[in-house]
């Protein structure tokens, strides 16, 4: 019998990478209490910041402090807690390296080989991450209250286009009014986004980690870091001689620890630095005189750094600049659309806030506002522009605030 073996080369997320990843994602504040955590735990690190450096906020030990997980790193422990296997571990990563900003995976990640990874993922906390669509996330999220039975599950599986096209008389086939009013009671409870459920019950503290200065039209980035330790590993840590192979041991891996996350930081910086960089130049403008944003994508930065998209975006995730302007995030300074379209997106969106529930804005009834108070566009357009910004059509809003 023959055999054909097929090679493939995938991404293998090791448990350094892992870490340095999740690392890369903390904003400063975080990034200093995990520092003072590690800094308890390995005898070779020490914190070399002179006590006049240090951050306003009175320093309490890491077991007095409540843990606040991130949303990586809460996902990761989940994983490790439901999967050995390292095959299936290496597909749970590259799912979790794959989810959007709503906690979804695209349909084009799944393969036969990864498939049974991905029904165990969708097991996990909260209910409905992982899904491949905002259908599947909501028949999770039903399965998840024992309502597999339900009427509402029936109407997400089996009418789940109708309802969101308003075709009633469809649905009417098959539930009865009283069945759809309690259904709707129970689907208004579910969540469209679970990836952000994540987000703690009390606001997290925002400190910038980058700082645009501008002295007499001169620009230039400085990392803030008074909130992270100055890492150091002892100076005489190689001098130590250990009594026994258990000893030497122990000593070797915290040395490896240690070296492991001076290079994590230091990659950390660096790869800040040259994101504040690139975003400066690009928006210098905005910066100085509050012109629209330039177009600026992470795609383009990725390019110009020679990194995958991935990378930019955990880089960028909850990070806040101090600019003359204000306090920004990151991200905010990144902009897709040209300068016309901004100004159309805005304003699109301050229209749908002020429409009235009982009776939303049609397409041509916001073309016609907004070509009132800025330049002309067409019913299409904002039709596009409706679907760029996830906005319900005049329909649907007004469902939505219906049953809301």
């Amino acid at each position: 019998m023959t055999h054909l073996l097929r090679l493939e080369q995938r991404p293998t997320l090791t448990q350094s990478l892992q870490r340095s990843l999740a690392i890369l994602q903390m904003p400063s504040y975080e990034l200093g209490l995990f520092l003072r955590k590690e800094i308890e735990e390995n005898p070779l690190l020490e914190d070399l910041t002179p006590a006049s450096s240090l951050p306003s906020t009175p320093y309490v030990p890491m077991d007095e402090i409540p843990q606040i997980s991130s949303f990586y790193e809460t996902l990761v422990q989940q994983i490790r807690d439901v999967m050995t296997s390292p095959q299936d571990l290496n597909h749970a990563f590259q799912f979790l390296d794959h989810l959007d900003e709503k906690g979804f995976v695209s349909e084009a990640v799944v393969s036969d080989a990864n498939r049974h990874v991905l029904a165990i993922l969708q097991t996990l906390e909260p209910a409905g991450i992982f899904a491949r669509s905002l259908q599947e996330s909501f028949l999770l999220q039903l399965a998840r209250q024992h309502l597999l039975t339900s009427k509402a599950y029936q109407l997400i599986a089996e009418h789940f286009d109708d309802l969101l096209k308003q075709r009633h008389q469809a649905i009417l086939k098959s539930f009865t009014l009283a069945e759809i009013r309690t259904t709707l009671k129970i689907l208004s409870k579910l969540h469209p986004q679970p990836r952000t459920l994540f987000e703690q019950d009390c606001p997290p503290t925002i400190r910038p980690d980058l700082h645009f200065i501008d002295k007499e039209g001169s620009w230039s980035v400085e990392l803030i870091e008074e909130d992270i330790p100055s890492l150091h590993i002892i100076p005489h840590y190689s001098t130590i001689n250990p009594s026994n192979q258990e000893e030497h041991l122990t000593l070797t891996e915290w040395s490896i620890s240690a070296k492991w996350l001076l290079r994590s930081l230091s990659r950390r910086n660096t790869l800040l630095l040259k994101i504040g960089r690139f975003l400066l130049d690009r928006q210098k403008a905005f910066l100085e005189s509050g012109t629209v944003l330039k177009i600026c994508t992470l795609q383009e930065i990725a390019i110009s750094l020679s990194l995958h998209e991935s990378t930019i975006s955990r880089a960028l995730s909850g990070k806040y600049v101090a600019t003359p302007r204000g306090l920004l995030p990151l991200s905010s300074l990144l902009c897709q659309c040209h300068p016309k379209s901004q100004e159309h997106h805005r304003l699109l969106q301050l229209l749908i806030v002020q429409e009235s529930p009982l009776k939303p804005w049609t397409d041509q009834e916001l073309a016609s506002q907004i070509s009132h108070l800025s330049n002309p566009i067409a019913r299409r357009t904002i039709a596009k522009y409706r679907a760029h910004l996830k906005i319900p059509s005049a329909k649907q809003r007004k469902l939505f605030y219906i049953h809301k």
